[in-house]
């Protein structure tokens, strides 16, 4: 009788992921496979076409004689399993953060590289490496940390980022009087921190300010809660109508006669149609009108106003002209 040499093509070598169990199968080969621990000699290990490997230490070499009835192979082909180690993951901490912004979150690997997942699942792979900067966020959020060391992954650790709520910097404001605002904030019991764009800064919940020119100023109000949280907010104040110069004052050819005046003044307006605004002289608005291009009779008694100094505010899309009469 005439046997078939028994044959097998073996791996040389193969790796072992720590905790594992690595199935070496030859089960599709037609002869039988002993196992030894040496080259030559010895007594089989194991008589198998599949052997499952676990817990070994460093590297483990077997040698792998097949056979098939009464046929052996000439020579033992060895197949070396090395233990792999995932890593062990170290420095994972939780972090804590004010809302809207972003975390930073670290950790290091002794083998391998770090994975930052949102599952437990290696699918979900958000970033690698030893630093991981998440998204903004408004809400507590759980992320997954794992070590990888070419296909050995280790078991998935948790890190959490903790988000703390930030304060409100709503506020509102009014008009005092030209250039004078108040402003207040909306919550109570926070730092406030008034950026009034114009180069001053004030603090409090409820500040006053005067401006010393016209334009557009920006102003933004920082708060801080007792948890070390900021927001800003910000709002654009105009300003118009002040007199920076004595010759904004004098210049534009407007006539107002009698002054002073006791029950009524006559306003000759050589420009388009105007609201007119009298204040007094603490800057309250104590009345209003309108004026046209041409000639104008305002009966000052109509507004029941005391004697005294006020101040006459013209305003239309393009002009803002400021007068005084005194008021018998």
């Amino acid at each position: 009788q005439t046997w078939t040499f028994p044959y097998v093509t073996v791996q040389a070598t193969d790796t072992l992921c720590t905790g594992d169990t690595l199935k070496l199968d030859y089960s599709t080969m037609s002869s039988g496979i002993r196992w030894y621990d040496s080259p030559a000699g010895d007594i089989a290990l194991y008589d198998t076409n599949v052997l499952d490997i676990f817990s070994i230490a460093g590297t483990k070499t077997y040698y792998l004689e097949p056979y098939s009835v009464a046929c052996r192979d000439t020579q033992r082909h060895s197949v070396s399993v090395s233990e792999l180690n995932p890593g062990v993951l170290s420095g994972l901490k939780d972090a804590e953060i004010c809302q809207d912004e972003k975390a930073i979150l670290n950790a290091s690997s002794d083998a391998g590289e770090v994975l930052w997942c949102s599952k437990e699942d290696v699918s979900s792979i958000l970033s690698r490496g030893s630093s991981y900067e998440t998204d903004v966020l408004k809400e507590a959020t759980r992320y997954y940390v794992a070590s990888r060391n070419i296909h050995c992954v280790s078991d998935f650790k948790e890190v959490n980022v903790f988000v703390k709520n930030s304060p409100n910097a709503g506020f509102d404001y009014q008009v005092n009087s030209l250039g004078n605002f108040t402003l207040e904030a909306q919550t109570p019991g926070l730092q406030y921190e008034w950026d009034m764009g114009d180069e001053n800064i004030l603090t409090g919940k409820k500040v006053t300010h005067q401006f010393v020119k016209n334009g557009d100023f920006k102003v933004s109000l920082t708060t801080t809660n007792a948890e070390k949280c900021e927001t800003t907010n910000s709002k654009i104040l105009k300003v118009l109508g002040l007199i920076t110069r004595v010759e904004e004052f004098s210049n534009s050819p407007i006539n107002i006669y009698p002054n002073p005046a006791r029950s009524n003044i006559v306003v000759q307006w050589p420009h388009e149609k105007a609201s007119l605004n009298i204040q007094n002289s603490i800057g309250q608005r104590v009345a209003s009108y309108e004026i046209k291009n041409g000639v104008n009779n305002i009966y000052l008694t109509d507004f029941e106003l005391d004697s005294g100094i006020y101040h006459l505010i013209f305003t239309n899309e393009t002009i803002v002209e400021i007068r005084m009469i005194f008021l018998e």
